[in-house]
């Protein structure tokens, strides 16, 4: 068994108190080991919509492994970066959505007002530079929602393109440019999102988290809802995790697996409700194989705030996966982190926050999980309680973690706890890091 010292949390930032921020404001933290051994934090502090996808978040910075951290500017992004075989680093451009205001969009025609001599691809067709297709499948979701998917390839000339945007930051010059890595991607789909009141596009951003193989590729662990399966275009109404390869330094990128969701009401009651596999996290293992960690939990198919994580191996360079297996009963942005000393750790939570570690080689065998917030109700903690608390105010975070690694041995996470003293007592929205050893 692994023996882990969990070190005293230590705040990054504090927001406005609990009760009158609401979700999405001061949370979802990012944390990153700097190339001069620093470490940078970015904190989410806009409400938690799509229309604030690409804003600025605030930064931060700390030269004591987080025990103290002071304000920045964003233009410490492009450092913190992930790390290329060459030493460059590329920082994923979070692209806003578009407004599709100017653009007509035809009536959905459901599958029973078609006719056997229709093509599905010609009726994917846009007719003109502001029609948008008719697309490929429509889904509504539990809070009334409405996300319609179209094939990229059929959208109006010029609107969207199969590729990602990225800073390069060289160690060498200091210099930051902007580039597109194109995606060799079959059948790549994006989904609008209309709520009753807006019509957005998605654009291509990549979620997930890119990883340097020990052959100096490139893996990034990206995952889509509403999408379309990358071997004959069929509709998804849930989430699919999709992995791809860069043999360039992340100049363009090339889809080699996927992994979609397939319910087991025997594994879990509850998978058709669930949003399907997302927020993949890759580690390479002493063994030569490949594990993912996923989430499925969410609720816009009305499944609760929290589900079951999911595990899954590959032995074959990642071009299959193997049937993935429960990891946990819960699991938000699970990370996984693989040291030096030959542990890989594995973050995840909600509610709750825990740690697990693994010497396996292979990763299939797992120590206990390790509490480093308690799943239990937190709301007492609250400068008002409510007489009957909601999940988010129950859970008092959340509980969206990520992970740096800092040594051989150790990594710093960082998280969200909702109920933090300020130096009046009063409890405020915070952010915190904690550094996690092997010891």
């Amino acid at each position: 068994m692994v023996k882990l010292k969990l070190h005293e949390p230590r705040i990054i930032l504090q927001g406005p108190v609990c009760e009158d921020a609401g979700w999405g404001y001061y949370q979802f933290p990012r944390i990153f080991a700097l190339p001069d051994g620093r470490l940078a934090a970015a904190i989410h502090v806009e409400d938690d919509l799509s229309a604030c996808y690409g804003r600025e978040k605030k930064w931060l910075v700390s030269d004591d492994e987080g025990r103290s951290w002071t304000e920045c500017g964003p233009e410490i992004k492009a450092m913190c970066g992930y790390e290329t075989a060459s030493g460059e680093r590329l920082w994923p451009v979070e692209q806003p959505v578009i407004d599709l205001k100017d653009y007509e969009v035809p009536p959905f025609r459901l599958a029973s007002y078609s006719l056997p001599t229709d093509s599905t691809e010609t009726m994917q067709k846009s007719t003109a530079s502001n029609r948008l297709p008719e697309g490929i499948g429509k889904c509504t979701g539990a809070f009334g929602e409405t996300y319609r998917t179209y094939l990229v390839d059929c959208l109006p000339t010029g609107l969207m393109e199969k590729k990602w945007k990225f800073l390069r930051w060289s160690p060498e010059t200091g210099r930051v440019t902007e580039e597109d890595s194109p995606l060799d991607w079959p059948y790549m789909s994006t989904h609008s999102l209309f709520d009753g009141s807006m019509l957005q596009l998605m654009r291509p951003n990549l979620w997930g988290n890119i990883k340097l193989a020990p052959d100096g590729s490139l893996w990034a662990a990206h995952y889509d809802g509403y999408g379309a399966n990358p071997e004959n275009g069929a509709f998804y109404t849930v989430s699919t995790c999709y992995f791809f390869r860069s043999i360039d330094d992340g100049r363009s990128w090339k889809l080699m697996s996927y992994i979609d969701y397939r319910p087991d009401i025997f594994e879990d009651k509850l998978a058709y409700f669930r949003d399907g596999f997302d927020e993949p996290d890759l580690a390479f293992m002493p063994d030569g194989s490949m594990i993912v960690l996923m989430r499925t939990a969410g609720v816009f198919h009305g499944a609760p705030e929290w589900g079951p994580s999911y595990l899954s191996r590959s032995t074959d360079g990642g071009k299959t996966w193997q049937k993935p297996w429960r990891f946990d009963d819960i699991g938000v942005l699970p990370q996984l982190r693989s040291l030096k000393c030959g542990v890989t750790l594995a973050v995840y939570g909600r509610p709750g926050i825990y740690v697990r570690a693994t010497e396996d080689p292979s990763g299939l065998k797992w120590d206990a999980p390790v509490e480093l917030m308690t799943p239990e109700d937190r709301s007492p903690l609250m400068n008002r309680r409510p007489e009957r608390p909601d999940f988010h105010q129950w859970a008092g975070s959340c509980c969206n973690m990520t992970a740096a690694v800092i040594g051989d041995n150790k990594i710093v996470i960082a998280y969200s706890d909702f109920y933090v003293p300020d130096e009046k007592g009063i409890k405020r929205k915070t952010c915190l890091s904690q550094v996690i050893e092997v010891v």
